[in-house]
């Protein structure tokens, strides 16, 4: 029964995440193209334990101490980690014909990142625990969804933007989840590294507890960062699908429109062609939106959806092991606590993510107008850089 608990706080979290970076898109993702990024996302933590292997060795011999927790962090965990996540979305994921707008590397990289999330979750949660996976499932599973998000962000600049910035931005893409991922993880194996050895003193341990503090913070930061970056992507999504005549007139696009957010509406392509075995993806209309009410919503779901299913799980394992419970208590119990709670949270959540676009008073032109005229001609303007 606690293996199935636990095996399902490891997985629920990395569903939940998926399903919201998914609905951020307005052209939503072909199911197998999410499904062939996230099974790729899981192979490659065969690469990174190959390389992991001779590093970690290494490291042991230097006995426990900051540095060596850091140096872990560093070139066992953030490094190899993120290059390899990252070579699933550079080298496939941006390859595919699908890959047709800047919104997708952001969709991606998540998708990718929560593939390697789930399966480290799963495997770290089966040997420490149930403790091992809810602190996973609060802290390392959001964290590796956040920063796939950044680093898709500057995948898709450097896909779609000018080449004069193709370097630096690839650059981005690798140096910011890799900084993010090494400081988070550094107090959390300086303190692994403590626990394994000899019992440091009094405050020796209140230092080392101290500086969880700073992975805590280091999560709240990319959740900022990440959250930030997926509104202005999809605000540019916004301005650049109603200039081209395809976004529908209930969808409202605020006005004006930040540089930042012209600057990367301003590569968006023309919308991709349907093929006969890729019909064209649809726009979502979302519902009149209330951002607090939406978290609330999402918070409340995701309560609810961890609680019914681990309550399924114990039911389940509770039968097959010989319970006392007739027909009639399983019935009502399975009712009461697993269908009940699964399905209140997942309207709760369902209703949530469809109320985070928040509805403005100002809109562009109604669709159908075509493009905005031309300027009247003057002296050329230097277009920003979504990255400053």
């Amino acid at each position: 029964m606690i293996l199935a608990v636990t095996a399902l706080a490891a997985l629920v979290p990395s569903a939940l995440l998926a399903w919201y970076f998914h609905s951020r898109d307005h052209r939503p993702e072909p199911a197998r193209a999410v499904w062939g990024s996230f099974g790729l996302g899981v192979l490659a933590i065969l690469p990174v334990l190959l390389v992991d292997w001779p590093i970690a060795a290494a490291l042991e011999q230097l006995g426990p101490s900051p540095l060596t927790g850091t140096a872990e962090a560093f070139l066992v965990a953030a490094i190899p980690e993120e290059f390899f996540k990252f070579a699933v979305l550079f080298w496939y994921a941006r390859r595919r014909r699908w890959f047709d707008e800047p919104m997708d590397g952001m969709v991606y990289g998540v998708i990718v990142s929560l593939g390697f999330a789930t399966l480290e979750n799963l495997l770290y949660s089966l040997q420490g625990g149930l403790g091992v996976a809810l602190m996973r499932a609060l802290l390392s599973v959001p964290g590796h969804a956040f920063w796939g998000a950044i680093m898709g962000y500057f995948v898709a600049l450097a896909h779609f933007g000018p080449p004069s910035g193709r370097r630096r931005r690839i650059a981005q893409a690798l140096f910011w989840p890799m900084l993010l991922h090494g400081v988070y993880d550094a107090p959390v194996l300086t303190l692994k590294h403590f626990a394994e050895g000899p019992t440091p003193s009094e405050e020796v341990q209140a230092i080392l507890l101290s500086l969880l503090a700073v992975s805590v913070a280091t999560i709240v930061v990319s959740a900022v960062v990440g959250v930030k970056m997926v509104r202005r992507m999809r605000f540019a999504q916004r301005v650049a699908l109603a200039r081209q005549g395809l976004l529908p007139a209930t969808i409202p696009v605020p006005s004006p429109v930040p540089p930042r957010v012209a600057a990367i509406a301003a590569m968006w392509p023309a919308a991709a062609v349907a093929t006969d075995d890729e019909p064209a993806r649809t726009i979502s209309l979302p519902p009149p939106a209330s951002r607090p009410l939406a978290w609330v919503l999402l918070f409340l779901g995701g309560l609810l959806l961890v609680g019914g299913a681990l309550m399924t799980a114990g039911l389940i394992a509770g039968l097959a092991g010989g319970s006392d419970l007739d027909a009639a208590g399983a019935a009502v119990g399975a009712v009461l606590f697993c269908a009940l709670p699964l399905g209140v949270g997942f309207w709760l959540f369902r209703r949530g993510l469809r109320r985070l676009p928040r509805r403005t008073r100002a809109t562009l032109p109604p669709p159908g107008l075509g493009p905005p005229p031309p300027e009247a001609p003057g002296p050329p303007r230097r277009v920003p850089d979504p990255t400053a």
